[in-house]
C-alpha cells in the first residue's frame, strides 16, 4: 500500500490534476492526501476523473472564505477499509482497517496553521481526537513548523515552535518517519524549509519494519509531494551473519556449539569460524525464527486453559500443559526483548528495563536513516539497488587500487626517538595472559565484527579455543594476516 500527501497549493487548474493523476498512476497510490486544496464546493466530480475507477471514497474539508485551506483524503476502498471519520477545519482522521494485513488503524491529513495561536489550538484538537480513537495513528501532512533548527535555511525560525513541536510529538506517542530523497519540502526563491512531513506510533513500524517515506520531486506547487511506501520492493541480497546474545539464553546451545567445534577440519581459526555460520544460521532458525508467532500461540494457549479454570478445575494434565506454557513464554519473552535490544545498540538502559517494543522502534528508525537510496557521482543521481551496488563497488576498487607509493620526504633530525629498550618492546610477542586480557577487555555488547562474531562469543568459548585464538595473533604477528 502506498500513500501520497502533496501540499497542491489550489486544484482548480488542469495541470495540477494531471499531475495528480500521474503520480497515483506511477506510483500505485491507494491513499491520497490533499492539502491547501483551496475548494469552496466537492471535489467528487475532479476525483472520479483523476482516480480512474469506481473504487474510491472521499472525506473532504472545504476552503474558508479567505481562499486559504481546504482539505481532502481519498483512498482506495478495496485496500482501506473506513468506518469512522473525524475531521476539523485543518485536520481529517480516518479510523478503519488495512484490508490486506487487517491492520486496525488511524491515518489522517493535517494543514497547520503558520501562527503559534493557531497551531497550538489545532495541535490540542488533534490530539485529543487522535486520544478518543484510541488506534495506531499515522499522520501525514504540511505542519507548517519544522523539527529541528537544520530544516530552515533562508527565513527566521522560532525555537520555541521547535520545542512546542518536539514536546507535541512526544505527547501524542508519535516518531517522525525520516524522509528520504530530500532535505527540504518547500521553496520559495532563496529561502526553504522542511514543512511536510509523516509521523506514527510504533505500532506502525511494529507491523511494516520496511515503510518508507520519499520526497518525489516537484512540479506545479512550491512543496514536494511525499510518498509513503509500506513495502519495500528492493532486494539488497543476503542479509549478513550475526550472533545474538539471546543465543546463549538456549540451555542447549554451548554443547551444539561444542559438538560443531570438534567436527571441524584442522584449519586456522578464521576458517573454522566461517565453516562454523552455516550450522549456526541452521539452529538461529530452529529455534529463533517466528518467535513473535510461536508467542503469540503460548498467549493464546494459557489463555484458553485459564478461561476454561474460570468455570471448572484444571486436570492434572491441564495443569502440567498451563505452568509448561508460561514457562516457555517466558522464555521467549526474553529472548526476544535481548534480540531488539541488541540490534537497537541502546545499551544505556540497565538490563532490568524491559521495553521491547522501544527497541523495536529505535531499531527500525535507526536503519531507515542509514538506508542509501540514491547517491550523486559526477552530478548524476543513481538510484536502485542494482545501480547502487555497482557504483560503490566502483568507487571502493578505484580507491583501494594505487598504482604507485608515494615518496615522502620526513626530517627526523629533531624529533624525539625512541629508546632502544622502547623499541625492543614494541616488537616483543605478547603472552597468553595478555591476549586474554585484551579479549576480556572489549565490551560484550559491541557490535560485531566483519565476521559476525562478537566478544561474548569468544568469551563463552574461550576455554575450547583459546590456544587457537593465540596461534591467530601470533601468526599475524610474524606473517600478516592470512
Amino acid at each position: 500500500m502506498n500513500c501520497l500527501l502533496w501540499n497542491i497549493r489550489g486544484i482548480g487548474k488542469g495541470e495540477k490534476v494531471m499531475s495528480i493523476r500521474e503520480l497515483i498512476d506511477s506510483h500505485k497510490v491507494s491513499f491520497l492526501g490533499l492539502v491547501e486544496t483551496k475548494h469552496k464546493r466537492t471535489l467528487m466530480s475532479r476525483i472520479k476523473r483523476l482516480w480512474g475507477n469506481e473504487d474510491f471514497e472521499l472525506c473532504e474539508v472545504f476552503a474558508s472564505k479567505t481562499n486559504g485551506g481546504g482539505l481532502a483524503a481519498i483512498w482506495d476502498t478495496t485496500t482501506l477499509s473506513i468506518t469512522n471519520k473525524v475531521y476539523s477545519e485543518r485536520w481529517i482522521l480516518l479510523e478503519g482497517e488495512i484490508i490486506k494485513a487487517s491492520f486496525k488503524c488511524c491515518i489522517g491529513v493535517v494543514y497547520g496553521p503558520n501562527d503559534k495561536i493557531g497551531r497550538n489550538m489545532v495541535f490540542s484538537e488533534l490530539k485529543n481526537a487522535i486520544t478518543s480513537i484510541n488506534k495506531p495513528t499515522l499522520l501525514l501532512g504540511d505542519f507548517n513548523v519544522i523539527l529541528n533548527p537544520w530544516e530552515r535555511v533562508g527565513t527566521l525560525r522560532c525555537d520555541r515552535s521547535i520545542k512546542n513541536f518536539s514536546d507535541w510529538i512526544r505527547d501524542v506517542g508519535l516518531i517522525d518517519i525520516p524522509l528520504q530523497g530530500l532535505k527540504f519540502t518547500w521553496r520559495r526563491n532563496e529561502s526553504k524549509s522542511k514543512l511536510d512531513r509523516g509521523l506514527c506510533c510504533n505500532e506502525w513500524l511494529l507491523k511494516y519494519p520496511n515503510l518508507k517515506l520519499m520526497g518525489l520531486r516537484r512540479s506545479c506547487s512550491d512543496h514536494n509531494p511525499l510518498l509513503l511506501c509500506l513495502e519495500d520492493s528492493h532486494n539488497w541480497g543476503p542479509k549478513p551473519f550475526r550472533t545474538y546474545d539471546a543465543w546463549f539464553l538456549n540451555p542447549n546451545f554451548n554443547d551444539f556449539i561444542l559438538n560443531e567445534w570438534e567436527n571441524l577440519p584442522s584449519v586456522p581459526l578464521n576458517e573454522k569460524l566461517k565453516i562454523l555460520k552455516g550450522p549456526m544460521r541452521t539452529w538461529s532458525k530452529e529455534h529463533f525464527h517466528q518467535l513473535d508467532y510461536k508467542i503469540n500461540n503460548l498467549e493464546t494457549a494459557i489463555h484458553d486453559l485459564e478461561r476454561i479454570s474460570d468455570d471448572r478445575s484444571l486436570g492434572d494434565i491441564e495443569k502440567a500443559r498451563l505452568l509448561a506454557a508460561q514457562s516457555l513464554l517466558q522464555s521467549y519473552l526474553i529472548r526476544r526483548e535481548r534480540i531488539w535490544r541488541q540490534k537497537a545498540r541502546s545499551y544505556g538502559f540497565k538490563m532490568k528495563d524491559h521495553n521491547t517494543k522501544f527497541f523495536m522502534a529505535s531499531t527500525l528508525i535507526r536503519r531507515k536513516r542509514n538506508e542509501i537510496v540514491s547517491t550523486k557521482v559526477n552530478g548524476r543521481c543513481i538510484q536502485g539497488t542494482s545501480n547502487l551496488k555497482s557504483e560503490i563497488q566502483n568507487f571502493f576498487a578505484q580507491r583501494f587500487s594505487q598504482e604507485s607509493t608515494p615518496d615522502f620526504d620526513f626530517e627526523l633530525e629533531n624529533h624525539p626517538k625512541l629508546t632502544a629498550e622502547q623499541a625492543t618492546s614494541l616488537e616483543t610477542y605478547p603472552s597468553r595472559d595478555e591476549v586474554k586480557n585484551a579479549v576480556w577487555a572489549c565490551g560484550v555488547d559491541k557490535a560485531p565484527g566483519y565476521d559476525g562474531y562478537n566478544f561474548k562469543f569468544l568469551r563463552v568459548m574461550w576455554e575450547t579455543i583459546k590456544e587457537e585464538v593465540y596461534d591467530f595473533v601470533m601468526a599475524f604477528l610474524t606473517l600478516g594476516y592470512r
